[in-house]
């Protein structure tokens, strides 16, 4: 994340590192302050937002102006600025809600992907088209194409355009990061120094949600119909953090504790084993597994490439483990994570695992037969817009299934 020293054609300038200091204070400061005084930012937040994106983005070409090569530039700043808008997007919601009346209509969650999406205007093709993994982005782009224009003819143009921009959004981001492959390290940095502090502040806050459960994530509990995230009162949740569930919490959590441990350095040990915490109290066991594995896979290409980064993931798991062991007696944990364990060896009697066995039974057929895909829209929250939620089957529970169900044969292959 490096900054341009030579400015001297361009007084006006600034740089990136003030432009995302602005940029984060002026939208999540701003929000959280208008939300104080009774105003509801829900416009702000997502005009912000967008503003503030493109302003980092345009730093990157601004620079070339005054000399510096744009292979020495990379959107640092701007992929931790959309990073942060992720995490903490559902919590500003939360938090708007409980100071200005609850609102059954999240505008809030645009923010995320209207800053996501910006960035297609600054990607480079040719450095996509030249390479194989982006020709295969380019292959997903023309997947999604297909499954809007379907979407659009089977449940309208709104429910269509609104999963779109869900479905759209992290392609386009890849591709974006993709064009910019020359700062690869810089980008690497970047990401890893921000899971450095967002990892244990979520885990910390979630803690914090567990033990006492903070006015504005019950009222959201309880104005939801959403049953996995456990009841709305102290010791009785699974911990979901700043976001909306546990089920996205526990794997974001994993791929920054993950990267963290990849980096070897003490303080971010320190911070990836603070994360144990919040991901333990998600009572998210797949997370778990993934956590396992992705040590274990660490662990054997630190020995073959890097022992000293091996060393350090073995002081890290250690180190993670002592932190567990000591939190959860100190906060009466026990109970509920062993519980949630012997379900791992209990599966027959897992209520989840059963509902979760039935769904796929009862919905394999039906995908297989959908040749043509019910598009964009046709599935999820975005359908609950074409009946105003009346019929809408708002939690689709598999990643896998959803793909081939919404893209049809020919989206999906």
């Amino acid at each position: 994340m490096s900054r341009a020293k030579d400015t001297a054609h361009y007084p006006l300038y600034l740089s990136d590192f003030s432009l995302f200091v602005i940029g984060m204070v002026s939208t999540f400061g701003g929000t959280l302050l208008l939300s104080i005084i009774g105003i509801r930012p829900t416009y702000y937040f997502v005009c912000i937002s967008a503003v503030s994106a493109v302003l980092l983005l345009y730093g990157c070409r601004r620079v070339k102006r005054v000399g510096v090569p744009r292979s020495e530039r990379c959107p640092s700043y701007y992929l931790s600025f959309v990073i942060w808008l992720w995490l903490l997007a559902p919590f500003v919601r939360r938090y708007s809600d409980y100071q200005t009346g609850w609102s059954e209509l999240n505008v809030y969650g645009l923010a995320p992907l209207v800053a996501s999406l910006v960035c297609v205007a600054f990607i480079d093709i040719t450095r996509i088209y030249n390479r194989l993994a982006g020709q295969l982005l380019l292959v997903m782009l023309a997947s999604l194409v297909y499954g809007y224009f379907v979407g659009v003819i089977w449940v309208g143009p709104v429910p269509a355009t609104y999963a779109a921009l869900n479905w759209f959004a992290p392609i386009v981001l890849a591709m974006f990061v993709f064009s910019y492959n020359n700062s690869y390290l810089d980008i690497t940095k970047s990401v890893t120094s921000t899971f450095l502090i967002a990892i244990p502040l979520l885990s910390l806050y979630g803690l914090y949600q567990f033990l006492v459960l903070p006015p504005w994530d019950e009222l959201w509990m309880r104005n939801i119909p959403m049953t996995s995230n456990g009841q709305p009162y102290p010791m009785r949740l699974r911990v979901f953090s700043t976001m909306n569930s546990p089920m996205i919490y526990a794997p974001v959590t994993v791929t920054g504790m993950l990267l963290l441990l990849a980096r070897g350095s003490f303080i971010s040990v320190l911070s990836a084993s603070i994360g144990l915490i919040g991901l333990g109290l998600s009572l998210v066991r797949s997370a778990w597994g993934a956590l396992f594995i992705g040590v274990i896979v660490l662990a054997v290409l630190a020995v073959k490439y890097d022992p000293r980064r091996a060393v350090w993931l073995v002081i890290g798991t250690i180190f993670a483990v002592c932190c567990l062991m000591v939190a959860v007696p100190m906060f009466s944990l026990e109970e509920r994570l062993l519980s949630r364990i012997e379900t791992i060896t209990s599966l027959a009697n897992d209520i989840s695992f059963v509902e979760r066995q039935a769904f796929y039974a009862n919905t394999l057929g039906t995908v297989l037969d959908n040749i043509i895909g019910t598009g964009l829209g046709g599935v999820g929250l975005a359908q609950a817009l074409t009946s105003g939620g009346a019929d809408a089957e708002l939690a689709f529970d598999s990643g896998v299934l959803e793909i081939p169900m919404v893209l049809g044969w020919f989206g999906a292959v």
